[in-house]
């Protein structure tokens, strides 16, 4: 067997399958980025409707496990726990536990003081993964 002919045709399908390779690795740590980046930013949207439902719900005389929102409030408290326990940063979650224990204590001023930090965490770090200039705060 003649090797001369056997390497121009062994040489470029040896490159195309190591290419084929490397090109599926950064496509799928692609996806993992950009799966990620979606569960963030669906994470910040979530709190930003946490916090409205609990501006409804800090009026006087009112019994939260009454209101006809706390459902969605439950739901919401629970997503946004899994998505951060899923892809969020450290900072993150302990600013979202502060938040937690600040409104099972009913201290609404330490849980707006927390939720306001958690945003600009939120804000920064999205920011940051974007690679988008920070804005003033």
């Amino acid at each position: 067997m003649n090797t001369n002919l056997l390497f121009p045709i062994l040489i470029p399908a040896i490159i195309a399958i190591i290419s084929w390779f490397i090109i599926a690795y950064y496509n799928r740590k692609l996806e993992i980025f950009k799966k990620l980046l979606d569960l963030r930013i669906q994470c910040f949207f979530e709190t930003l409707e946490l916090f409205e439902i609990l501006a409804k719900l800090a009026q006087p005389n009112i019994v939260w496990q009454n209101h006809p929102l706390w459902p969605r409030h439950e739901e919401l408290t629970t997503n946004i726990r899994i998505h951060l326990k899923a892809c969020g940063k450290e900072d993150e979650i302990k600013k979202y536990d502060e938040f937690g224990d600040a409104l099972g204590t009913k201290n609404l001023v330490l849980a707006n003081k927390a939720f306001v930090e958690l945003q600009k965490l939120f804000k920064n770090n999205l920011r940051k993964e974007l690679g988008l200039k920070s804005l003033q705060n």
